[in-house]
């Protein structure tokens, strides 16, 4: 058994699949120990024998969002941790994790002035927690292709957003369209079917350098998303956004690179992006990895 520690920055955009148009700014979309659209940290390359492997995640966000065709801007940070075991039974594998991540969101928006009313600059602030498991298997296939092990794999994620409720707060004007959020969850429920292609390369002074790339058939089971709101002034009068629903299929590709230092240090650098006729999110991450 080894223990696996790996800090690595996180990018916020990563899981806006997850958690939908309204939380976009908020959330990357992980995959196994690493889909941030709220993993953490990066996936460990899995060690083709018996004795499980456990590992222990963590870092830390921040990042900014602006919509200016609706005058709404904001800030968003965040830490995350995860847990992640895996196990090889014969010539396959299997993957669990668990990842939480909990972030302060603030956004700032202006109100056109209509009628009698002026306009209005608005505020408001809240805490948000995600919460995602993932369960793969794969199977593995050496010098495949030009030297390359390529993994066919399987996955299924299930996540869910909780977001506290929040009343806007006027910077300027008497604060009549100020916002009354109420707290939710939102639930994601993706899973994959794809194949990863992976290569170790040997360099002098006893480092190693393994390019990684992965591409996938994605399915979203829960992809529409709602708000539920009401005006502060009045606060009974409660009405629903619906926000742009994302792409039920979509296809997941990651490319990424890790330079080992020595046997228990490493570098890496990967990009993550879901595409779609609907939609593009992607981003990017990089860190170090320790083992000992």
């Amino acid at each position: 058994m080894r223990l696996v520690w790996t800090g690595a920055p996180f990018v916020v955009n990563a899981n806006a699949r997850h958690f939908g148009a309204q939380t976009r700014r908020v959330a990357r979309r992980g995959g196994g120990a690493g889909k941030s659209r709220g993993g953490v940290g990066r996936r460990t390359p899995v060690r083709r024998r018996s004795p499980p492997l456990l590992g222990l995640a963590g870092g830390g966000s921040s990042g900014s969002f602006n919509v200016a065709g609706r005058g709404t801007a904001g800030s968003v940070t965040g830490g995350h941790v995860g847990f992640y075991g895996i196990k090889t039974f014969a010539a396959f594998y299997g993957l669990a994790s668990l990842s939480g991540s909990f972030y302060r969101d603030t956004e700032t928006r202006m109100v056109a002035g209509f009628g009698g009313l002026g306009g209005e600059i608005e505020q408001g602030s809240t805490n948000e927690r995600a919460i995602r498991g993932r369960l793969e298997a794969g199977r593995p296939f050496a010098d495949l292709v030009m030297g390359a092990t390529v993994t066919p794999f399987a996955a299924l994620e299930v996540a869910s957003l909780h977001t506290d409720g929040f009343t806007e707060m006027p910077l300027s004007g008497a604060g009549m369209f100020a916002l009354n959020v109420r707290g939710q969850d939102t639930p994601s429920i993706p899973a994959y079917l794809g194949v990863r292609l992976d290569h170790t390369y040997a360099l002098d002074g006893g480092m190693s350098l393994k390019p990684i790339v992965s591409l996938a058939y994605g399915h979203d089971f829960a992809p529409n998303r709602a708000l539920t709101a009401a005006l502060a002034s009045l606060p009974t009068a409660l009405y629903q956004v619906n926000g742009a629903p994302l792409a039920r299929d979509f296809a997941e590709i990651k490319a990424g690179v890790e330079l080992d230092l020595t046997p228990g240090v490493a570098l890496f650098a990967n990009f993550e992006g879901d595409f779609s006729g609907r939609e593009q999110i992607y981003g990017g991450k990089g860190g170090v990895k320790m083992i000992w």
